[in-house]
């Protein structure tokens, strides 16, 4: 039988430049799959001093600070993979593994998909704690992909405890691979 995610995706990036690898990953999954890809921004909130005396209104400020993501998160699609057919972008503010948690169980995705910068990049150590946040937080499989990806991997492995979630996370790595890919399943008894 042929896989398939079986579901639609979720792409979710803090950081539009840091997210070509994972819209490279999620494209090829969502044209072979025919599934929905759905490009999310999360801004966090904004930690305004209390004694900042001037009156701010925080719902205009958010969303201009929406729409200038949103604005960014279309034009790194664009660039990326130019016309993207199965795709849809939201931007959002708020706690980022929360709330991509919650976007993800509110579209029913099959896969989050996270982008990181590159290795050497100044942010990576604190990408790497957001990205194990959201792992935490979501509620199903979250893959984490290096920014210069551009195929489905060729090998996958996947810490089996015959939980639930280990062998949602076993059928999704399944689906994740490439044509002729390999999946090794590891179970420590204790």
């Amino acid at each position: 039988a042929p896989r398939s995610l079986g579901g639609p995706i979720l792409v979710a990036v803090d950081d539009p430049d840091a997210a070509e690898g994972a819209l490279h990953v999620a494209d090829l999954v969502a044209r072979r799959d025919r599934v929905n890809a759905h490009l999310l921004g999360v801004a966090p909130p904004l930690a305004l001093p209390t004694a900042l005396a001037l009156p701010v209104d925080h719902e205009t400020l958010d969303g201009a600070r929406r729409q200038q993501l949103q604005a960014r998160l279309r034009a790194v699609l664009s660039r990326t993979l130019g016309v993207a057919a199965y795709w849809s972008t939201e931007a959002l503010v708020g706690h980022p593994a929360t709330t991509i948690a919650r976007v993800g169980r509110e579209r029913a995705s099959a896969l989050t998909v996270l982008g990181l910068p590159a290795s050497t990049a100044p942010q990576r150590t604190a990408r790497e704690d957001a990205a194990l946040q959201i792992i935490r937080a979501a509620s199903g499989p979250v893959l984490v992909v290096p920014p210069d990806t551009a195929h489905l991997p060729q090998h996958a492995l996947v810490a089996m405890d015959f939980s639930p979630a280990s062998r949602q996370a076993a059928r999704a790595a399944l689906a994740l691979l490439g044509a002729g890919g390999s999946l090794t399943v590891a179970h420590v008894q204790p």
